[in-house]
């Protein structure tokens, strides 16, 4: 996908890509369940940890490093190695939010809007949504295909390229990935 094919999928204002937006609303709606179980997986690893060695897990992976003849480290390697896959996905689509509310033309808002549907601990109906954005019904149903599309945009196009360059590019870092930039503007115009 170039940047032209982006930009149509944003451009033209009353065709919208159901297919791309019913996968990213399939995606974001799977963000804070994903969010909450690697949480809760953090803290069972952690409470089973502590109550079998007495340790919390930070202390418990630094024994390892010691060498630590009573743990069972494939089962402990393999549930780290899952909750990190899990994080690093979430902070894939973190990034992307990042990168939207940074886009110039309605960024911010999209952003906003996406941020309060799905992406924080508590669950917004539409309406406190819209009381928060200070928006009317007609015009947040309007902007909410928008943003989920534009979101998609962001991470499709921007964000999981970047994914390639990192897992190509050991020297790159996912906390530096860029956030959308100026001269993008002129290729995409969010509306």
């Amino acid at each position: 996908m170039n940047i032209s094919d982006l930009q149509n999928k944003i451009d033209i204002p009353y065709e919208r890509d159901k297919e791309l937006e019913h996968n990213v609303k399939i995606l974001l709606n799977l963000y804070r369940k994903v969010n909450f179980r690697v949480e809760e997986r953090i803290q069972n690893l952690e409470l089973e940890t502590y109550e079998s060695r007495r340790k919390h897990l930070e202390e418990l992976v630094i024994s390892i490093l010691e060498m630590d003849a009573t743990m069972n480290y494939e089962k402990f390697e393999d549930q780290l190695i899952s909750i990190n896959e899990s994080l690093f996905l979430l902070q894939i689509m973190d990034k992307a939010l990042e990168r939207l509310k940074n886009y110039p033309d309605n960024g911010k808002l999209y952003g906003t809007i996406l941020e309060l549907r799905f992406f924080v601990k508590e669950i917004y109906s539409h309406d406190i949504i819209m009381s928060k954005v200070n928006m009317s019904r007609s015009s947040y149903y309007r902007h909410l295909p928008r943003a989920i599309q534009s979101y998609g945009v962001m991470l499709f196009g921007y964000a999981l390229p970047e994914v390639r360059t990192l897992i190509y590019d050991e020297n790159v870092d996912i906390n530096n990935l860029k956030v959308a930039e100026e001269k993008d503007k002129d290729y995409m115009s969010i509306r």
